[in-house]
């Protein structure tokens, strides 16, 4: 399957759920959808962010495509993926003395503030670059980036590519998240994701679409939603 005809596959799913709300569910009719579909895929245009090369510990986060949300209170751009967001931090702890850096983090910065985006008032052990930080242009290329790799707090230097996906978009709907693979383990699904996942397009009006299965309906992996879901 090509990746124009798997994209398109997945466009027409999106579209098939664009009618109606939770309330009042009616998917629209299959010519209608599929030229929803098509319309919508021939805007998706817009290139995305890609990281790639993290440790096991980080795995979660590898090759994830990373869309702009916003901009900052410092004039320059967030990213976020699948609860991970990359974004300029001139002063993690808000001191002037503080080495400006690229940041990647499963908090979301504020966009109101100009510094210390997380408001811990410190520079914690997040993912991060300091490399001639420039707030204008994330570090593209292979560069050393430090992160938690091993068990415990400590934090080495790993080697990471950022490259810019010029069909990122159509990518995104072809690229699922939602598994990790924890030390001494083997590849697990994250808490409270689904079986397969693909990121929302706010852009496009694009919802994010949440797949489970098992043989005879829906798969309860967690024991909080047993008895939550229908089928």
């Amino acid at each position: 399957m090509t990746m124009s005809t798997a994209a398109r596959r997945c466009a027409l799913c999106a579209a098939l759920l664009a009618s109606g709300s939770a309330a009042s569910f009616e998917p629209l009719p299959w010519d209608e959808a599929y030229e929803k579909a098509e319309a919508t895929l021939k805007k998706m245009t817009v290139p995305l962010l890609e990281i790639s090369g993290f440790c096991q510990r980080q795995i979660f986060a590898n090759r994830m495509l990373f869309q702009a949300e916003g901009e900052l209170g410092n004039g320059s751009l967030y990213y976020g993926a699948g609860g991970y967001y990359l974004y300029y931090e001139p002063n993690c702890d808000g001191k002037q003395t503080t080495q400006p850096r690229w940041i990647l983090s499963q908090v979301k910065p504020w966009k109101g503030r100009t510094s210390d985006f997380d408001l811990d008032g410190e520079c914690g052990k997040e993912t991060r670059i300091i490399l001639g930080a420039s707030k204008d242009q994330p570090p593209l290329g292979t560069h050393e980036w430090r992160m938690q790799c091993g068990e415990g707090d400590e934090t080495s230097m790993q080697a990471l590519t950022l490259r810019e996906v010029p069909q990122g978009e159509k990518y995104a709907l072809l690229r699922g998240v939602g598994w990790e693979h924890p030390l001494g383990q083997w590849f697990d699904l994250r808490k409270f994701w689904y079986i397969g996942n693909t990121v929302a397009i706010p852009r496009l009006h694009l919802p994010a679409l949440n797949m489970q299965d098992a043989a005879g309906g829906f798969r309860t992996m967690w024991s909080e939603t047993v008895g939550s879901v229908t089928v």
